[in-house]
């Protein structure tokens, strides 16, 4: 379960960032202070509890920090946690653009590089499950746009969730029980498709 909930939290994390500063750019939605808090603020507690579940699921969770100690650059697993770690230094950047109330042009610049770190931390996964060849994963072609729509899903709802009181749909009230209704259900869709990504090829006999 450690898995398919890190799934499921990694792409809220990276996905909600990906989706909001897409819609910035593109003009669709304006990032006010109190915006950026919410994404930064949200998008820290899921990339935390992302890194908690995946250290969990480790048989030696001590043996973490040979990860990064240690590193074996051709293991996605080690790739992955550098795109955690660079995406988690942005988010951590733009806190402190906003504690110390700088520009917060300062922010959509670090979004440039952001957005790649947060889509390739939100889809990395798929690459590291290719790497056991025993399973279903390594088989399955479309398993990277699987999880680059999953991100993508679940940033969605991410985003309405944090725009509740912007009104994307109708007017400000009704708007909001509209996008949280929304996002109850995409997280719901994205839980169920990351639960049954994983225990598919688990409970498969190896080839």
């Amino acid at each position: 379960w450690e898995v398919s909930a890190y799934l499921t939290t990694k792409a809220i994390a990276a996905g909600t960032y990906v989706v909001m500063m897409l819609a910035m750019f593109a003009g669709l939605l304006e990032m006010t202070e109190a915006l950026w808090w919410r994404l930064s603020a949200t998008s820290i507690a899921f990339l935390g509890l992302t890194g908690v579940l995946l250290i969990k699921d480790l048989d030696r969770p001590d043996r973490f920090l040979y990860v990064l100690l240690r590193p074996n650059f051709s293991s996605w697993l080690v790739r992955g946690a550098l795109f955690l770690s660079g995406f988690g230094a942005v988010l951590g950047l733009n806190v402190l653009i906003l504690l110390f109330g700088l520009d917060p042009a300062l922010m959509a610049m670090l979004a440039y590089a952001g957005v790649p770190l947060a889509a390739l931390t939100g889809i990395y996964t798929a690459w590291l499950f290719k790497q056991a060849k025993g399973r279903a994963w390594s088989r399955d072609k479309w398993l990277t746009t699987k999880m680059s729509i999953e991100t993508l899903v679940a940033g969605l709802a991410g985003t309405f969730v944090l725009t509740f009181d912007v009104g994307l749909f109708g007017t400000a009230n009704t708007a909001g029980l509209v996008q949280i209704a929304l996002a109850a259900v995409l997280i719901w869709a994205v839980s169920v498709h990351g639960h049954h990504a994983v225990r598919g090829p688990q409970l498969e006999t190896l080839h």
